[in-house]
């Protein structure tokens, strides 16, 4: 695929994170050095990560939709998104390998070939535990995966995962990681409790929050924003480990701002600003920089089906096997 085409295929693909264009002004007295950064991001998270940045390095940053290629002219420095879509650009030779050091600190399972990428933020899959089921059962009894499959007389929601390219990843991380026959046996066994496989992602929160399920297995960004004292369920991260999406950052090639977009890099990966802007944009995203390399095992991406056939041949059996083989139909 050419860069031009595959650059009109991403442009699609990429959100408008504002309308128009965006920069932050420094004081006249201060240099300006222009830094474009596109992203697939919430775009009021970005927005409030790149003001930040900027304020403490006084760099401009300017913020624009990808919305058409200049000739052959890459027009951005630097892409903050999902790795589906970093891992497309990388392929196009699109970007070039980051030299910050931080990111020889990122386990090499979540960096690009040749560091194009590094990971930055994950969103896990967590449990998410009805207050009143927890009473009843113990909350110290629904701390893994396989404690759903100890208990009974329980309600499970989760989102179909062939609803979409990041809910199919997550099941391919699941199969990647527990093995693909235990993964299908698991699915097998917990069908007897579901009660909705769900077509929308906010479903499953919404069923747990009116009652009409005990446990929802969705991803933390989800329902981050909402729990507190008064929400009537709470969220639990597998011990053995989970799937995740993964989010990072990468340089296109052709900037003319190579010290500043790795300077951005190496600010995403380290600066105790980044985790505070996450938490009060409530995105319920983690810093993949503050897992230690010994606990790194325990976010869980897919490795095992790496080309398309794979993958494929990997949602016909979660059709046959568990959505369809069993005795959910609803959507």
């Amino acid at each position: 695929m050419s860069l031009k085409k595959f650059l009109s295929i991403f442009a699609v693909l990429i959100l408008t994170v504002v309308a128009g264009c965006q920069t932050v002004e420094l004081q006249d007295n201060e240099t300006h050095r222009e830094l474009v950064v596109y992203s697939n991001l919430n775009s009021k998270f970005v927005n409030a990560l790149i003001e930040r940045f900027s304020k403490e390095h006084k760099v401009g940053i300017k913020t624009m939709s990808l919305s058409k290629l200049d000739g052959e002219k890459q027009q951005a420095d630097v892409v903050l998104s999902d790795v589906a879509t970093l891992d497309e650009l990388t392929q196009a030779g699109s970007l070039s390998s980051l030299k910050c050091p931080a990111v020889y600190k990122i386990h090499h399972r979540y960096r690009g070939n040749n560091n194009t990428w590094s990971g930055v933020f994950y969103d896990p899959m967590v449990l998410l535990i009805s207050r009143e089921y927890s009473r009843k059962y113990g909350q110290t009894n629904l701390h893994n995966w396989q404690d759903l499959c100890k208990i009974s007389d329980h309600r499970i929601v989760l989102e179909n995962f062939n609803n979409s390219k990041s809910q199919q990843n997550l099941f391919a991380a699941f199969a990647s990681n527990m093995g693909e026959d235990k993964a299908f046996a698991y699915f097998q066994e917990l069908d007897e409790h579901v009660v909705q496989y769900t077509k929308f992602p906010f479903t499953p929160v919404r069923m747990i929050t009116s009652g009409e399920a005990d446990f929802a297995i969705t991803l933390n960004s989800y329902v981050y924003e909402y729990l507190d004292n008064d929400f009537p369920a709470y969220t639990v991260e597998p011990n053995e480990g989970t799937p995740i999406i993964l989010y990072g950052v990468g340089i296109f090639k052709g900037s003319d701002s190579v010290a500043e977009a790795n300077q951005f890099v190496q600010w995403l990966l380290t600066s105790p600003s980044v985790k505070a802007v996450a938490k009060q944009q409530e995105m319920g995203f983690k810093l993949l920089s503050a897992k230690s390399l010994n606990s790194i095992d325990k976010l869980w991406i897919n490795y095992g089906y790496t080309n398309e056939e794979e993958f494929d041949a990997l949602m016909r059996k979660w059709y046959e096997k568990v959505r369809f083989g069993g005795k959910k139909w609803s959507m």
